[in-house]
C-alpha cells in the first residue's frame, strides 16, 4: 500500500528541487507541510505534491492509483515527462525496499531495456507491459531473460535476471506501461538513460568514469569523419559517452568499441548503447591489466590493421606495475612502475591504423611538459602528427579532480620520424560550461536567454576554418592559434614540450622585437639587484603593526598597488622588504603582470611570492621604465614558456634574471613614462564616463518604472 506522506527527501526528489528550495515553497505557502507527531519532521501529503507538478506540466499519479486504472495509449514523452519518469522509477523502487542508489540504477536499468525489447516484438506480438495481467514479475522476468540473450554472460556478471524486489519491479512495469520508448521522435530514451546515470554517479564514487558532455562533444567534432564508415574505439569507455557521441553523430553502431576495466561499467555502457539504438557494438568487459594488457582475448578485440579512430579520457593517476606487461611496452621496459596514462599512449598510437588514424585523447599536462615524460613526447613526435593540442581549465574536471589537462588530436604516421610539414592547431579553453561544484556555469547569450559558457564552441569553430584554410589569424585574446611548422620544429629542438604556454606566438614576437630593437639589449640580472631581506612577522613581532602589501594589494596591469597596515599575527608567512624606488615583480601567476614601483618614503613589505628588485644605475635606467617593460609583452613573451605549476603557475628566478630589456637612453625611457602616464589618465577617464554612462541608463530603466507606478496610480483613483 502506497504512503498517504511523503518525506522531504522523498518530495525533493520528485519534484526535482533541492531541500532548500522546498523550504522557501514552505515559506511562501507553495506547498504545507505537517509535522510527524513523534520526530517533527515535516511531512507532505500525496494529493499537494500531485497538484504541484500538475502546474508545472508534469502528471503523477500515486502507484495506488496506477494500479487501479485501465490501462492507458501509451504516448510519447517530452524532455520535462522523461525527468518525472525516472523520479518515479526511483521513488517506485525506494517506497517498496529502500534498496540503494546502485541497486536502483540496476533494476531500473534492466526494466527500460526489457521494455524496449517488449515495444520491438510488440509488433508481431502481445506486449507484455500493455496487459495487466501478463504484466507479473515472472513475465517481466523471463522477458529480460530473452532479452539479453545476445549478451556475452561475463559482461552480464550475475545481471542475468531480475531482482528480488517482485513489488518494486511489478510498480516501475506499470509505470513503463504508460509511455512508448522506441516512437519518440527524438532520441528520449536515451535521454531518459543519460538523466538516470547522471542521477545515479554524479552521487556516487563513479565520477572518475565520466567526461563532461561539452568535451565529450567537442573531441568527436575534432575528428575528421566526413561521413565515412569507419571503426572507432574508447579502451577506457566507462559508462559509453564517447560511443554514445559517435553514434549520434552517424557512426555505425558495428564499427563501435568500447572496452573496461570495471565489471558494473562495461555492463552501463553496454546497456546504454544498446537505449541508444547501437545494436551491432560491442563493449568488452577486461579482467587484469585491462587495455594495458596482452592477453590473447584482448589482442583478438583489436583488427589486423588497427582502428580508424581512437577517442579516450584514461585513467592517469594511478601507477601500472605489471613487471611483465611493463617490459612489453617502449615506455615502460626496464621499469619498476609507470602512469597508465603514458602507456594508454602507447597502446592507443599502437592500436589505430597506420597513415590514416586519428587518436583523440584526454592528458594530464604533465606529460606534455614535464621533464620526466621526455621520452613520451618522443614517442609521440616519432609516431604521429600533432594536429591539435586544447588546454582545458582546470574546473573541467572538479570537484572530482583538480588536475591541468590538455585534448591532444595525433594523426599516427606511415613511417617513424618523419615528420610532416605542417601547422599546429592550439587552443586554450577558459570554460567548458561547468563550474568547480560541478553543476552547469551559464552566461546571457545575444537574445538574453542563458546559455552554456563553454569556449570550447568558439575553439570548434576555428579549427574547422583551420582545416578549410591553415593560414588563419591567431585571435587576439589568445583562446587559439596556429604554430607555423618551422618555428614548431625550432622550438622543440632544445626541449621537447608540446604545451599551449611553449609554443604560445608571443614567445616569437617578443624575440622578433628584441632582435629588431633601436637600442642595445641587457640581461635583468646585470641591471638590478635582488633584495632578499625576508622575515616572519609572526614570528619577529607578532604584536606590532607591519606596513604590509600583499598579491591582492597589487592592480594587474597598472603598475597600481596599496600598502596595508597589519598586526603581525596576521602574516605567518615570510615577507619581503622593499625600500623606495625598488622594483617589485609578482612571479604568482605572471600573466596578471603584478608589477609596481614603490614611491613610498617609508619601507614596506610584500608577500614572498614577489621579487624585489633594486636598481644598480640610476643614470641608465629609470624604475618606471623597467616597471612598463617588465608588465610588458616584451617580456611576457620572454617568460610564457618558462612557466611553470599548476593552480598557482609562477616563474622561477633564473628564468626571470635572464630576461633581456631593452635600453634606449634615459631620456627616451622618462618620454615612454610621460607617454604612458597620459594613457593612464585617459584610461581612468574613460572608465570613469562609462560609470556615468552606466548610471544614466540605470536611471532611465528608473524612470520608466516610476511612470508605470503614477500611471497605475492614476488609474486606480
Amino acid at each position: 500500500m502506497e504512503k498517504e506522506k511523503l518525506t522531504v527527501g522523498e518530495v525533493a526528489e520528485l519534484l526535482g528541487v533541492t531541500t532548500t528550495t522546498l523550504r522557501n515553497w514552505d515559506k511562501s505557502g507553495k506547498l504545507k507541510p505537517e509535522r510527524n507527531p513523534e520526530n517533527k519532521y515535516r511531512l507532505y501529503a500525496i494529493e499537494d505534491v500531485k497538484n504541484v507538478l500538475h502546474e508545472s506540466g508534469v502528471m503523477y499519479i500515486p502507484f495506488k492509483e496506477l494500479e487501479k486504472e485501465e490501462v492507458k495509449k501509451q504516448k510519447a514523452l517530452s524532455i520535462k515527462e522523461i525527468r518525472s519518469l525516472i523520479r518515479r522509477m526511483s521513488a517506485a523502487f525506494r517506497n517498496s525496499s529502500g534498496g540503494g542508489l546502485m541497486e536502483r540504477f540496476e533494476e531500473i536499468t534492466k526494466l527500460l531495456f526489457t521494455k524496449l525489447y517488449d515495444e520491438k516484438e510488440s509488433k508481431s506480438s502481445t506486449s507484455i507491459f500493455s496487459n495487466k495481467d501478463t504484466r507479473t514479475y515472472e513475465n517481466l522476468n523471463d522477458l529480460y531473460r530473452k532479452a539479453i540473450s545476445q549478451f556475452d554472460q561475463l559482461l552480464l556478471n550475475g545481471r542475468g535476471s531480475l531482482g528480488d524486489d517482485k513489488i518494486a519491479i511489478e510498480n516501475i512495469a506499470n509505470i513503463l506501461s504508460e509511455v512508448s520508448l522506441s516512437k519518440a521522435k527524438t532520441d528520449l530514451k536515451g535521454t531518459a538513460y543519460e538523466e538516470l546515470i547522471r542521477n545515479t554517479f554524479e552521487k556516487s564514487e563513479n565520477q572518475q568514469f565520466f567526461t563532461p558532455r561539452t568535451v565529450v562533444e567537442f573531441m568527436m567534432n575534432l575528428i575528421p569523419i566526413d561521413g565515412k564508415s569507419f571503426t572507432l574505439c574508447d579502451p577506457a569507455c566507462g559508462s559509453g559517452g564517447f560511443l554514445i557521441e559517435a553514434l549520434k553523430m552517424g557512426v555505425k553502431p558495428k564499427g563501435l568499441y568500447g572496452m573496461e576495466i570495471d565489471k558494473r561499467m562495461a555492463w552501463v555502457a553496454q546497456m546504454n548503447l544498446q537505449i541508444h539504438d547501437g545494436l551491432g557494438a560491442t563493449v568488452a568487459y577486461l579482467k587484469g591489466d585491462g587495455a594495458l594488457g596482452f592477453e590473447n582475448e584482448l589482442t583478438d578485440k583489436v583488427p589486423i590493421d588497427g582502428f580508424d579512430v581512437i577517442i579516450t579520457n584514461p585513467p592517469f593517476g594511478s601507477d601500472f606495475t605489471n613487471q611483465d606487461s611493463l617490459d612489453r611496452f617502449t615506455l615502460g621496459k626496464g621499469r619498476s612502475n609507470r602512469r597508465r596514462g603514458v602507456l594508454f599512449i602507447e597502446r592507443c598510437i599502437n592500436w589505430i591504423k597506420k597513415g590514416t588514424g586519428y587518436l583523440a585523447i584526454i592528458l594530464d599536462d604533465s606529460i606534455l611538459n614535464g621533464n620526466s615524460n621526455e621520452d613520451v613526447r618522443s614517442f609521440i613526435l616519432n609516431n604521429c602528427d600533432i594536429e591539435a593540442i586544447i588546454s582545458l581549465p582546470e574546473s573541467a574536471f572538479k570537484p572530482y579532480a583538480s588536475v591541468a589537462t590538455s585534448i591532444l588530436l595525433l594523426k599516427r604516421k606511415f613511417e617513424v620520424n618523419n615528420r610532416a610539414n605542417k601547422n599546429i592547431f592550439f587552443g586554450k579553453a577558459k570554460t567548458v560550461g561547468r563550474k568547480p561544484t560541478g553543476d552547469p556555469l551559464f552566461k546571457r547569450g545575444e537574445d538574453g536567454k542563458l546559455v552554456l559558457d563553454n569556449s570550447l564552441e568558439d575553439i570548434l569553430i576555428a579549427w574547422k576554418r583551420f582545416n578549410k584554410d591553415q593560414n588563419i589569424h591567431n585571435q587576439p585574446n589568445g583562446s587559439y592559434f596556429i604554430c607555423d611548422s618551422k618555428q614548431f620544429l625550432k622550438n622543440i629542438k632544445t626541449t621537447n614540450r608540446i604545451d599551449y604556454l611553449f609554443h604560445h606566438p608571443s614567445r616569437d614576437e617578443a624575440d622578433r622585437f628584441l632582435k629588431n630593437s633601436n637600442y642595445p639589449n641587457y640581461k635583468l640580472k646585470d641591471l638590478v639587484i635582488t633584495r632578499n631581506d625576508s622575515l616572519v612577522p609572526n614570528v619577529v613581532d607578532p604584536l606590532n603593526i607591519w606596513r604590509y602589501v600583499g598579491l591582492a594589494n597589487i592592480e594587474a596591469k597598472s603598475g597600481q598597488f596599496d600598502v596595508t597596515e597589519v598586526f603581525g599575527n596576521q602574516v605567518k608567512s615570510a615577507i619581503r622588504r622593499f625600500k623606495k624606488n625598488d622594483v617589485v615583480f609578482s612571479k604568482l601567476r605572471p600573466e596578471l603582470r603584478k608589477v609596481f614601483v614603490s614611491k613610498e618614503e617609508e619601507d614596506a613589505y610584500v608577500s614572498s611570492e614577489c621579487f624585489v628588485f633594486n636598481i644598480v644605475n640610476n643614470e641608465t635606467l629609470n624604475a618606471d621604465f623597467l616597471a612598463f617593460i617588465l608588465r610588458s609583452d616584451i617580456v611576457y613573451g620572454q617568460i610564457v614558456y618558462q612557466i611553470s605549476g599548476t593552480g598557482r603557475p609562477r616563474i622561477n628566478s633564473k628564468a626571470l634574471l635572464n630576461l633581456r630589456i631593452p635600453l634606449p637612453p634615459l631620456k627616451i625611457q622618462k618620454e615612454i613614462i610621460e607617454n604612458q602616464k597620459v594613457a593612464r589618465k585617459k584610461y581612468l577617464m574613460h572608465i570613469e564616463r562609462s560609470k556615468k554612462e552606466i548610471e544614466m541608463a540605470e536611471n532611465a530603466v528608473s524612470t520608466a518604472e516610476n511612470n508605470a507606478k503614477n500611471i497605475i496610480c492614476s488609474n486606480l483613483i
